[in-house]
C-alpha cells in the first residue's frame, strides 16, 4: 500500500487505484474505516447473491447477458474489495 507522509503523525494511505488514486484522508478515523469496511462488504455479498440468482435463474436478462455483464460486475466487487484491504491495513498499521 502506498503511504506519502503530510507530517511525521499523518501519513496518506491509498484506498484505491484505477486510473486515478484515491486517497483516505489523514483525519479519517479508525471507527471511520472500520464503519466503511462493513459497509463495503455488506455491498459485495449484496452483488454477489444478485449475481448468482440472477444468472441461476434461467432466461433471466443477467443469464442472457452473462458473458458481458459479469466481468463487469466481478470487477466493480474486486474494486471494493480492494478497498477493504486498504482500509483494512490502515485501520491496523503494522510496526517494524
Amino acid at each position: 500500500m502506498a503511504t506519502k507522509t503530510l507530517n511525521a503523525a499523518t501519513p496518506e494511505r491509498e484506498l484505491l487505484t484505477i486510473n486515478g488514486r484515491y486517497m483516505i484522508a489523514p483525519t479519517t478515523t479508525r471507527e471511520e474505516m472500520l464503519n466503511d469496511i462493513g459497509c463495503l462488504l455488506e455491498s459485495c455479498r449484496s452483488v454477489i447473491d444478485a449475481v448468482i440468482e440472477g444468472i441461476s435463474e434461467e432466461g433471466s436478462q443477467m443469464a442472457a447477458n452473462a458473458s458481458k455483464d459479469v466481468p463487469r460486475i466481478l470487477y466493480g466487487v474486486l474494486y471494493q474489495l480492494e478497498m477493504v484491504g486498504n482500509l483494512a491495513a490502515a485501520s491496523f498499521p503494522t510496526k517494524c
